[in-house]
């Protein structure tokens, strides 16, 4: 993997540190930045999987700013339904957490 820095200096974008919780602002994908290869910050799935490419000029740190009033609420439902068991639920909150976050925070 190249140095962060050097990625930087070629798009003029800086990438955001290894291990950085960050958005992919092209998919709405959310992921843990796992270094940059050639021009290219890797991002890799929250819960694990394949890593994929994206331009930085197109990774948005998340999490270092205050969560809104529908990120808390979704995210609190959510660990209420896997608190009880209810998977169906839960899964319903992701679905709408991930439309949130596309309409409002890309």
């Amino acid at each position: 993997m190249e140095n962060t820095h050097e990625v930087a200096a070629v798009t003029n974008t800086p990438a955001p540190n290894p291990g950085t919780p960050a958005l992919d602002t092209r998919t709405g994908r959310l992921g843990i930045v796992m270094g940059t290869e050639g021009p290219y910050v890797q991002l890799r799935p929250q819960g694990g999987g394949r890593e994929w490419d994206c331009p930085p000029d197109r990774v948005r740190p998340v999490g270092t700013t205050k969560r809104c009033v529908e990120c808390s609420t979704l995210k609190a439902d959510h660990a209420q339904a896997v608190a009880a068991g209810d998977l169906s639920r839960a899964t319903d909150c992701t679905v709408l957490m991930g439309r949130h976050q596309r309409e409002a925070h890309a």
